[in-house]
């Protein structure tokens, strides 16, 4: 069985209670991934493992134990997979399976003569920030695609990338599939 854990820390925030929070969603995120792990559920995850050294974490919950195959599934949109730090993904290969999604539409029309697509995406213009969004999509959209229940926890408000703020897209997908939702409240 596989679950997507759809997470979100409050970011870019200065006050006192948004650190609070995000320590709060740190412990609720290893509590999760650990209660998944531990009772043979594949966690999908579409965001970033390296925040909070989160990878080690993941590999010391599993350490000692006999997979044939990774137990996480982390999904990352492009182009973030075309920089990740492959160095460091290559120590977590045999607890993380590391799942770049592919290009989704057709770039090459937004692109200027002789710019390549990681520098169109990179711009802050509206082209880049809609080609941006269509990728958070499709990363959501295979999410749900491959899960078979889905937990949400927190949520940004402000600082979203995408068209929507992430989770918020996610559940919105996942509502359409008839699959098992859960959402956790009470933290924000």
């Amino acid at each position: 069985m596989k679950v997507a854990i759809s997470l979100s820390e409050i970011y870019n925030v200065d006050h006192p209670e948004y650190e609070k929070h995000d320590a709060q969603m740190l412990e609720i995120k290893k509590a999760l991934f650990k209660s998944l792990l531990d009772n043979g559920i594949y966690p999908i995850y579409g965001g970033s493992l390296y925040k909070d050294n989160f990878m080690e974490f993941i590999k010391k919950t599993q350490k000692g134990k006999n997979f044939m195959t990774p137990r996480v599934i982390s999904k990352s949109f492009w182009p973030v997979c075309m920089i990740a730090d492959i160095n460091k993904q290559s120590k977590y290969i045999d607890y993380i399976e590391f799942t770049p999604t592919k290009i989704y539409g057709n770039i090459e029309k937004f692109l200027k003569e002789g710019q390549s697509k990681l520098d169109f995406i990179n711009e802050n213009t509206p082209e880049a920030m809609f080609v941006k969004a269509m990728q958070l999509t499709n990363m959501r959209m295979q999410i749900v695609s491959e899960a078979d229940a889905f937990i949400f926890v927190g949520g940004k408000f402000t600082n979203f990338m995408g068209f929507y703020p992430g989770l918020l897209e996610e559940l919105f997908l996942a509502c359409d599939t008839k699959k098992p939702i859960y959402l956790v409240g009470g933290f924000g």
